[in-house]
């Protein structure tokens, strides 16, 4: 392209046309694979699948630390599940609140 700077702008213009008119199609799609797996994992271990610990067993390990891992990623989001439900827990304590 060089140093054309109306053909730069119009390939940006034709890019910015692109990504729109692609991004409610792409978010369908992704609705419904998200939903497609949550269901196929559901018929294995049931709706509690987060908690499910044969879930968890069943997770890939990869001998790699620099990889992806997905069980340690599962049990981080586990723990910050129960944290955040023991924060609030703890901000709807009514005994916090002096009506208890």
């Amino acid at each position: 392209m060089g140093n054309d700077r109306e053909k730069a702008l119009a390939l940006h213009e034709w890019n910015l046309d692109l990504s729109g008119a692609l991004i409610v199609p792409l978010q369908v799609c992704e609705v419904a694979v998200r939903n497609g797996v949550a269901e196929a994992i559901e018929r294995v271990h049931r709706t509690n699948w987060p908690w499910n610990n044969g879930f968890i067993r069943s997770l890939p390990r990869p001998k790699s630390r620099s990889r992806y891992n997905p069980l340690s990623r599962m049990a981080d989001w586990r723990r910050s599940c129960f944290d955040n439900a023991e924060a609030l827990y703890a901000l709807n304590d009514p005994r916090d609140h002096g009506t208890g």
